[in-house]
């Protein structure tokens, strides 16, 4: 059985949402830790905080990018060269 940092034994819970640390969500989208930290306390990224620390679902990330992207660039081809 696999063990935690604690030593005891880890125990997945069955449908329970996978969370993130902000190291880990600041590599997924290229920002820095610190930026992804300000985004969470701004309420600009959805996040709980436990204690002191930040801790991202990752569907909600993921819900988040899919909200921000923009739609296909459409060529104009009315547009003189």
């Amino acid at each position: 059985m696999a063990r935690g940092e604690s030593g005891r034994p880890s125990v997945p819970l069955g449908g329970s949402p996978e969370f993130m640390t902000t190291a880990q969500v600041a590599r997924w989208l290229g920002a820095s830790p610190r930026t992804v930290s300000y985004w969470a306390a701004a309420g600009t990224l959805p996040a709980v905080k436990i204690g002191r620390q930040w801790r991202f679902e990752k569907s909600a990330v993921r819900k988040w990018i899919d909200s921000k992207r923009s739609g296909p660039r459409q060529r104009n081809s009315n547009r003189s060269r």
